[in-house]
């Protein structure tokens, strides 16, 4: 293969590697977005399960309750797959660019993840700086997205869990506590006088 065509090989495979990274980030929130509505309707639909019995309504609880602790499983596992593979894209940018000896977009995410920060340099189209302002510091929280990620699943599950064990009287849903009345109630009429024909 001659130098020309594997120019263009690295060209097109750089090119790839952001729009792998972009499809799966935009594939792992939209699962997110979609297990949450989900995760969220089965636990609406478990508090309203209410039966004759505590060990009864926690038994029939638990049907719904596995469904949602799996999806949101699915869920954290698609994240971390998605993830890896966004990394593997990054990593593949990054080693075209240290071929080429650029700092490129690869290298610069990885600078800034690690440093945590960015110099903005605040200049024209002439490097000149605009106005009167200067080179501005933008820190990033040191806070792992992923770690967020990991308490939001374990919140999940226990809200889950809770929503299994909670008892129907907390939540007012026993039947008897429900009243229902197809007719007004009467209004209180005063009391007829009698009266006396002559």
């Amino acid at each position: 293969m001659s130098d020309d065509c594997k120019d263009k090989l690295r060209i097109e495979a750089y090119k790839q590697c952001f729009i792998a990274k972009h499809h799966y980030d935009i594939l792992s929130w939209s699962i997110a977005g979609g297990s949450l509505i989900f995760v969220g309707l089965i636990i609406s639909t478990i508090l309203k399960i209410s039966l004759d019995t505590y060990l009864t309504t926690v038994a029939i609880r638990l049907i719904p309750a596995i469904l949602a602790i799996a999806v949101v499983q699915a869920w954290h596992s698609i994240y971390e797959r998605n993830r890896f593979w966004g990394e593997v894209a990054n990593e593949t940018a990054r080693d075209i660019e240290r071929e080429a000896g650029i700092n490129g977009p690869g290298i610069a995410f990885m600078k800034g993840q690690l440093d945590k920060e960015i110099i903005r340099k605040n200049t024209d189209e002439n490097n000149k700086p605009y106005k009167i302002y200067g080179p501005k510091t933008e820190r990033c929280s040191s806070k792992s997205m992923h770690k967020s990620i990991e308490f939001l699943r374990w919140c999940l599950i226990l809200l889950i869990l809770i929503a299994v064990f909670i008892p129907s009287r907390f939540l007012n849903l026993s039947k008897s506590e429900i009243v229902t009345s197809a007719e007004p109630a009467e209004r209180p009429t005063p009391a007829k006088e009698n009266i006396q024909l002559k």
